[in-house]
């Protein structure tokens, strides 16, 4: 049974070295190949003469790298560039120089027109400052200012007494409010005192006519000595009547005094029958006259009364009055009196306002009516000093234009001949940039058929080795094939054992 196992084994490891041999003579073959393909790469390369040439090429790269340098392209072309810029502004000068000499006669007849102007300027300008130089020292407080700061001092002068103007303005319309205010104040007080006169002679009228209709022609002012007379007569007609009444009440019970005790009711003397009659007719007669005299006292005394209490009802209309002609006449009078003091010092204070504001605005007037002028005096300024400039830079130029100056013959030959040098720079140009453009093209291709050999030099050298690899490799792989065969026959003799066996 062991023996059979290990025939088996031994089998298997047969058959894993005839795979193993398999594939190594398969790489064998596909090395053979790749080196023979290789090999045919380089069949027809000599890289000795690929060497050889390449060493040739580098020193013919050197060689025309250096004549390239020698030659000094750049540093000559920036030469003949700098020489033609030289020579153009030569030209452009000269061509100035002729364009002005063209153009002399245009500027003196130009300079004659702008020294005309100049004077016309000049002229309208002092007309304007002769008309008007009085009254711009007499805004300016006698100064005439120069020329150039004419028009801001003006303009200062006018903002100034506009402000002020502005601010007396406002202060002349609070006065004016103020004055107003004082006048309806007055209206009011004389419309309050006219309708206290109309009460206190409405209440005069009522009175009088009151006292006139009571039969009394005595005018107010006697109102209470008509008042005081009534009362004194209802008094004294009162008292009459009251001590006609006390009498009347004092002799009445004398008739049944008498009748009742028949004697004197006042000494009570005894009466006889005779007397007692005549004293009760005596008491009878008295006391009748009494009634009759007590009633014409009464009605007296009424009509007195009534007399009194119609004089005594006007006494509040007549304290009414007295208090207007007293109290709210007076008072009012002197409220009008210190309204109108004050009216006089605020239409006053008004008045002095306005006058300074009328003299402000006049002076403001006279300052507007500066401004037109004065900003065409600033315009002729200006302008006087725009031609005075025009015409110095014109004289400058043909004072400059004067000295040394060519003839326009002269300055032509000079042209001629810097165009013939600015031309011939030109040609010498034209030819170094063709040299280097060459020899830079020569150049350029012997670099690259230089390259070109060395890539071909290189690509040879990497096949070599590629093929000296694959010849290793074949070596290798038949070493590996040389012990697989010995393998081979060990395993042959020991499965032949073990058939003996």
């Amino acid at each position: 049974m062991g023996a059979n196992d290990r025939w088996k084994d031994i089998e298997a490891q047969k058959q894993a070295k005839v795979e193993i041999k398999s594939g190594i003579l398969k790489r064998i073959e596909e090395k053979e190949i790749e080196r023979d393909s290789f090999e045919l790469q380089i069949s027809n390369v000599n890289l000795a003469h690929i060497d050889e040439r390449e060493k040739n090429m580098r020193i013919e790269v050197e060689r025309k790298t250096n004549q390239l340098a020698e030659r000094e392209f750049e540093s000559n072309i920036r030469q003949k560039q700098s020489e033609v810029y030289t020579i153009e502004q030569k030209i452009k000068s000269l061509n100035r120089e002729k364009d002005i000499m063209a153009a002399d006669s245009e500027d003196r007849v130009k300079l004659s027109l702008k020294k005309s102007e100049l004077e016309n300027h000049k002229k309208k300008h002092k007309k304007i400052i002769d008309e008007y130089k009085d009254r711009i020292r007499g805004v300016l407080k006698g100064r005439l200012p120069p020329d150039k700061d004419l028009k801001k001092e003006i303009a200062q002068a006018l903002r100034t007494l506009g402000t002020e103007f502005d601010d007396l303005d406002s202060k002349s319309r609070e006065a004016e409010k103020e004055v107003n205010m004082l006048q309806m104040k007055i209206q009011e007080v004389n419309y309050n005192l006219a309708k206290l006169n109309k009460d206190m002679d409405s209440r005069k009228r009522f009175i009088e006519s009151k006292l006139q209709s009571l039969d009394q022609s005595a005018g107010i002012d006697l109102y209470l000595k008509v008042l005081d007379s009534a009362k004194e007569k209802r008094d004294v007609q009162k008292s009459k009547y009251n001590i006609a009444d006390g009498m009347r009440q004092m002799f009445d019970p004398f008739e049944r005094v008498a009748r009742a005790h028949h004697i004197c009711p006042c000494c009570e003397r005894p009466f006889s029958a005779q007397e007692e009659d005549e004293f009760v007719k005596k008491q009878r007669v008295k006391a009748a006259s009494s009634a009759e005299h007590m009633k014409l006292l009464a009605v007296d005394s009424s009509s007195a009364d009534s007399h009194f209490q119609q004089l005594d009802k006007l006494r509040m209309v007549y304290e009414e009055h007295t208090k207007i002609i007293k109290e709210a006449i007076p008072l009012a009078e002197k409220n009008l009196n210190e309204l109108k003091e004050e009216l006089d010092k605020k239409t006053q204070a008004l008045d002095d306002v306005l006058g300074v504001l009328a003299q402000i605005k006049a002076d403001k007037d006279l300052v507007e009516a500066l401004v037109q002028p004065v900003e065409t005096v600033d315009r002729l300024f200006q302008e006087i000093q725009a031609l005075q400039k025009q015409v110095d830079d014109l004289e400058y130029k043909l004072d400059f234009r004067g000295q040394g100056v060519k003839s326009m013959d002269e300055i032509q030959l000079e042209l001629n001949a810097l165009q013939t040098t600015k031309d011939s720079l030109h040609n010498d140009l034209e030819k170094l940039r063709d040299e280097q453009r060459y020899m830079e093209n020569d150049l350029s291709n012997i670099q690259i058929r230089w390259h070109t050999l060395r890539e071909e030099k290189v690509k040879a050298a990497n096949t070599l080795r590629d093929v000296k690899k694959a010849e290793e490799e074949l070596d290798r792989l038949a070493e590996e094939k040389s012990q697989l065969e010995l393998d081979e026959k060990v395993t042959g003799s020991e499965e032949n054992f073990l058939l003996t066996l």
